[in-house]
């Protein structure tokens, strides 16, 4: 019987059933085109369903970029639509749902001389609002990088502009249900850029790099509420290169970002990595002070539980030797992790996606792919810590978003393909 029992379960394996982990569904083109030149892809989740938005067009001189959306339920994405469409340039869409409505937030050149942010409302129907876009920021200097988060019932908008004496600093509105901009004047947060945001337990969290044109960074975070002013703005990591990405689960945030976006001739700058980071709902940060050794060694070794990736040294066991006699030479898999990442709540935890590029000519990079793993963070815990493949063909995939609601997740990601630079979206499955 114990033969017959085990035979059974070996035949049942072989049919099919997989271990538990997180596994992507195939890929979906969001609108097949020929020589599309779709970029920087965002998802919500909002009235049982998602709607993605990306930059549609080339936005560089001469250019007109627009935004577009679709919606995506299951199976096939709806047909496109429309969210700008004007003579300008508008770039790097950003959104999130509330009980009503969508709000698309967007950097946008209808003033000329540099980018200002703009935003609409879409309804659950598709429906633009606000045709002529809301004015969210259009004061002197760039204004750039939107995210948007929602409470359930209104959002907040935060970017990066100008602070004065060539520093960026982040900046933030909040914006009613009905599409006005609440506050008469901007949260000014603190120096920085790129910044992320999430709402969770009656407050939004917004977090930011310190300093983006820094050969090292941090985590800044402040703590909104829907209204009255913004908290102090508070550590949330030690380590970060650009662009941190933010959820809000059932226990608290949680923040991930990279670090070393590319690796040095002599290996001086130390490994990259992915890391996570956790702030309470009350806006404690108990992952602010965690430091990753000499050079960041740390990372190698991957020696702390927040780690989700990190570039282990070729033919040393994982361990970082800075300033090896001969130099950098490669990774063990050859592949560093890179720049962006995305997060989004699932259960009782989160999952997450990063890129990693391939490594050419011992330090130079190409070909980005993206790779995931489940993340839990009481205590930390990330089953696939090192990535799981998530989308790694012969081109390009990268800049990922995440977006979960009514038990699903999808991650949605630009992708050079056979038609051009196409939005790719897939549904991921983590058990």
């Amino acid at each position: 019987m114990r033969a017959l029992a085990i035979a059974a379960a070996c035949l049942t394996l072989a049919a099919g059933v997989r271990a538990a982990g997180l596994a992507p569904a195939d890929a979906v083109e969001l609108a097949p085109a020929k020589d599309a030149l779709q970029r920087f892809p965002h998802a919500a989740f909002g009235s049982g369903k998602f709607l993605v938005v990306w930059q549609d067009g080339w936005n560089g001189d001469g250019g007109k970029s627009d935004i577009r959306g679709a919606f995506l339920a299951g199976g096939a994405p709806a047909k496109s639509f429309a969210v700008t469409g004007d003579a300008f340039v508008q770039e790097r869409p950003a959104l999130a749902a509330s009980k009503d409505a969508f709000l698309v937030a967007w950097q946008d050149w209808r003033g000329g001389k540099d980018a200002d942010i703009y935003a609409a409302r879409v309804s659950a129907e598709g429906k633009v609002l606000d045709a002529e876009g809301i004015a969210i920021a259009t004061g002197a200097g760039t204004q750039c990088n939107p995210t948007v988060a929602s409470d359930g019932e209104g959002f907040i908008v935060a970017w990066q502009g100008i602070a004065g004496e060539g520093a960026y600093g982040v900046r933030a509105v909040r914006v009613g249900a009905d599409g006005a901009v609440k506050d008469a004047k901007p949260l000014a947060l603190g120096t920085g850029g790129t910044p992320a945001a999430a709402f969770g337990e009656g407050k939004y969290l917004v977090v930011w790099t310190t300093d983006p044109a820094a050969r090292t960074t941090t985590v800044q975070g402040s703590l909104i509420p829907p209204g009255g002013a913004a908290g102090a703005a508070f550590p949330v990591m030690k380590i970060c290169t650009l662009a941190p990405s933010v959820a809000a689960g059932t226990k608290g945030f949680v923040v991930v970002a990279t670090s070393r976006p590319y690796p040095s001739p002599w290996g001086w700058g130390g490994p990259a990595g992915v890391v996570g980071a956790r702030v309470t709902f009350a806006g404690g940060a108990p992952d602010a002070g965690v430091s990753y050794d000499y050079y960041h060694k740390g990372l190698s070794a991957r020696s702390r539980p927040n780690i989700l990736d990190s570039s282990r040294w070729k033919r040393k066991g994982g361990a970082w030797p800075a300033g090896q006699v001969g130099g950098f030479g490669g990774t063990e898999n050859d592949q560093w992790p890179h720049y962006f990442s995305a997060i989004a709540p699932h259960g009782d935890g989160f999952v997450s996606v990063w890129v990693r590029r391939k490594i050419r000519n011992r330090w130079m990079l190409h070909d980005a792919d993206l790779y995931g793993s489940r993340v839990s963070t009481d205590p930390w815990r990330v089953p696939e810590q090192g990535g799981v493949e998530i989308s790694a063909g012969e081109r390009n995939e990268g800049f990922p978003c995440l977006a979960s609601g009514g038990g699903k997740i999808l991650l949605v990601y630009e992708a050079v393909t056979d038609n051009g630079v196409q939005a790719m979206a897939r549904f991921l499955k983590a058990e």
